[in-house]
């Protein structure tokens, strides 16, 4: 809208200019038209007395200049002139209107901040507290009763040798470990580790797996019992001969197999169920395994 007013002043100037050169001229030919008459010449006798001869013609008339075109132009402006006056304020009726881009076309600020480069967004750092650990590597034998193996990284070579069937194994925020635990314990304990792996010969009581993300236990002689709490992936292998003898229990945990070993045949995996119905029947609720045929 601003650039249409912009040409229609440029115009209304031009109009004025050409008005005041008419009105210049008109009074230059009115002046001429109202100035003071011809004397008259008197006439001459010959001395012959006969009268003089008659006067020559009249000169031929002047060129027209551009001045003869003025009343024409000068009435067309009046017409203008007037045909905007009538129009009042109407006349913007059929202006064009200008669109928010159009504005922000000659606007060098507004493209100046289009041009920078917009903020990359922050990564994302969920990582799991299991996959950093963030203490001193340890393995020590803590009271003579407990064998602590705590803030390992990337370790592939620690053997814990159990010299008295009273002592336990507690295996705390580890990742991508390997520990083997050589003799007869009382019990095992992984917790809030990632990517572990621990191998045993024999467990008296309970192994316990709980806080901890793909995880692999491998049971070579004895292991009445293993428990898998809050885990997500956990690999159990327990050898053919004993395996009926050890009980798995699970709780709020996924993706959790087991696979017997058989020198003689090939391994054999058995998914555990994570999903369950539960049934009121005769005064008492029953639980089944959902199977999947």
């Amino acid at each position: 809208m601003a650039s249409a007013i912009g040409r229609l002043e440029k115009v209304t100037e031009r109009i004025e200019s050409a008005l005041e050169r008419a009105k210049l001229s008109a009074m230059e030919e009115k002046e001429e038209f109202n100035g003071a008459p011809t004397k008259a010449v008197p006439t001459q006798k010959s001395s012959n007395g006969s009268a003089p001869p008659p006067p020559g013609p009249p000169p031929p008339p002047l060129a027209k200049t551009s001045s003869d075109h003025e009343p024409s132009e000068s009435s067309a402006h009046s017409a203008l002139f007037a045909a905007i006056n009538s129009a009042g304020t109407d006349i913007t009726k059929n202006l064009k209107k200008v669109t928010k881009a159009e504005k922000g076309q000659g606007d060098t600020s507004q493209e100046s901040k289009d041009s920078l480069p917009s903020k990359a967004p922050a990564k994302s750092k969920a990582v799991s507290k299991a996959s950093q650990p963030s203490g001193e590597p340890k393995c020590y034998l803590k009271d003579g009763k407990t064998w602590s193996i705590e803030y390992q990284n990337s370790n592939y070579n620690i053997e814990v040798e159990v010299t008295d069937k009273k002592q336990s194994v507690y295996i705390y925020r580890c990742n991508d470990t390997v520990v083997k635990v050589t003799g007869k314990c009382n019990s095992i304990t992984i917790d809030s580790c990632n990517k572990c792996g621990v191998v045993f010969e024999s467990s008296l009581s309970t192994c316990t797996v709980v806080n901890c993300r793909s995880v692999q236990l491998q049971v070579e002689k004895q292991a009445p019992s293993v428990t898998i709490d809050k885990t997500d992936g956990a690999n159990i292998f327990i050898p053919s001969s004993i395996v009926s003898e050890t009980q798995v229990v699970t709780a709020k945990s996924s993706s959790v197999n087991v696979t017997v070993t058989n020198d003689e045949e090939d391994p054999v995996e058995f998914p555990l169920p994570e999903q369950f119905i539960n049934k009121y029947v005769d005064g008492r609720w029953i639980t089944e395994p959902v199977r999947h045929e």
